[in-house]
């Protein structure tokens, strides 16, 4: 029950919120392997921010869209010392395409992404910080595993990395039938289509963690419902050439995007004092 009621949370939410389109949405187009074959795809994205700030990159979970990111984008720190540009993950938002329904697997995620963004981020002299959530956590990790010159920093919330402790669920198997599928929506049902692999797709990314080398900070809620809370331990001891940065809150559940941002700002503002900032960078407008 906590599954389908996160699961609708997030869904409605980012229905909600994207009700108001900024102006400054951007589409791009990205030419790559796409399940084995060249293809063309969009990807749509929503920028904020100075061009001469440094930049998050922000990728939601599964189901969502950029808007899972908008609560982040309303706070003072973020607004005025970064550039965010959050993403629609291929498949969803904006980011769909007649070729596929959705895209489970991290690699063709990472090939879309990943190639988008070198083109986007190819003149900056800014640091650039990885940003996931949920689902679009390992989405994240696989960029840097795949794109190792792509980012500088990376920030993990409520992410699933464990294959064990991420098996489907019988909740998951019960929306993959005909009838059950048809009473979730279309939304949901695309989402459950990406959970069913979901510990198939970690576990083949779990032993290239430790080619990681770049800082990674790790924000877990103990009361997460929908991610077992020892997939945080798990993807620390995986790290094993990545400076870490744990944090644990006893108090919080998995919509900490949604719910207390703060935690995300204060991550982000400790790595931009880390990192420092460059002075020029050509503009993504």
């Amino acid at each position: 029950m906590k599954f389908i009621l996160g699961l609708c949370f997030i869904f409605f939410s980012t229905m909600v919120l994207s009700s108001e389109l900024p102006q400054n949405q951007r589409m791009s187009w990205v030419t790559t392997q796409v399940n084995g074959q060249k293809a063309t795809v969009p990807v749509n994205w929503v920028v904020q921010g100075q061009d001469d700030l440094p930049i998050i990159v922000a990728i939601h979970g599964t189901p969502g869209s950029w808007t899972t990111w908008k609560t982040l984008m309303k706070q003072p720190e973020i607004s005025e010392q970064f550039q965010l540009i959050a993403v629609d993950r291929p498949g969803w938002g904006q980011s769909r395409s007649e070729l596929f329904e959705v895209l489970p697997g991290f690699d063709d995620q990472s090939a879309i992404l990943g190639q988008w963004l070198l083109e986007l981020t190819e003149h900056t002299q800014q640091p650039v910080i990885l940003l996931g959530h949920s689902w679009g956590g390992p989405v994240v990790t696989q960029l840097i595993i795949d794109f190792p010159e792509l980012a500088d920093a990376a920030v993990v919330v409520a992410a699933p990395f464990s294959s064990t402790l991420s098996k489907p669920r019988w909740y998951h198997r019960l929306a993959n039938t005909k009838v059950i599928g048809w009473m979730i929506g279309p939304g949901l049902r695309r989402s459950n289509k990406e959970m069913l692999p979901l510990h198939s797709e970690l576990a083949s990314m779990e032993t290239d963690l430790k080619n990681i080398s770049l800082p990674v900070t790790i924000i877990q809620g103990a009361k997460d419902g929908l991610v077992d809370k020892d997939n945080a331990e798990f993807l620390q001891s995986r790290l094993t050439e990545s400076p870490v940065e744990m944090m644990f809150y006893q108090d919080k559940g998995h919509l900490i995007p949604f719910r207390s941002p703060e935690i995300i700002v204060s991550a982000l503002m400790e790595i931009r004092e880390r990192l420092g900032a460059g002075s020029t960078r050509v503009s993504v407008n």
